[in-house]
């Protein structure tokens, strides 16, 4: 059973490392290279992001110039990249979540079905038992009749005496 994702784990990888050495070289460009080692992936495209903020805000200032003869087109391009990898990195969530999810939403499809076949059973047993009849009715039937001929049987009695 082959699992469909919405994002491969490779292409996520790949769209990092690629943000990655953009902030670097883009950093270093301007002087305020990344720090080596040690730091994370986190850590490096924080720093870099800044670079990146710091030379757009400045290049802002006057943007058909810097267009065409300063930093802002390949700042535009690196936000780009960025944001493809926060999407990314979004999508990857939420293919967690749905395949967390999976079994639950399974339930939840099935329930109207489950629903469903549990009233038509029900239906079909009532259909094939017949009219239900509660002991205690017919015990009462049974009792109201008895008193029924007792008054009878007594009232024709009382008549009979009358008649003496």
């Amino acid at each position: 059973a082959s699992q469909h994702t919405l994002l491969d784990e490779a292409t996520l990888k790949q769209t990092e490392r690629s943000l990655e050495h953009m902030l670097a070289n883009f950093a270093a460009k301007q002087g305020r290279p990344l720090p080596e080692g040690d730091a994370g992936w986190e850590r490096r495209v924080y720093e870099g992001r800044e670079v990146l903020m710091g030379t757009y805000e400045q290049e802002m200032r006057q943007p058909i110039k810097n267009m065409l003869l300063g930093d802002l087109p390949q700042a535009l391009l690196i936000q780009i990249q960025d944001v493809k990898t926060q999407s990314q990195t979004a999508l990857q969530v939420m293919d967690q979540l749905l395949t967390a999810n999976q079994l639950t939403l399974a339930m939840v499809a099935a329930l109207p079905a489950l629903l469903v076949i549990g009233v038509l059973g029900m239906l079909v047993r009532n259909a094939f038992k017949g009219p239900t009849i509660r002991p205690g009715a017919l015990t009462l039937d049974l009792r109201m009749t008895m008193v029924e001929a007792e008054r009878a049987l007594l009232a024709s009695g009382d008549g009979e005496d009358m008649e003496k």
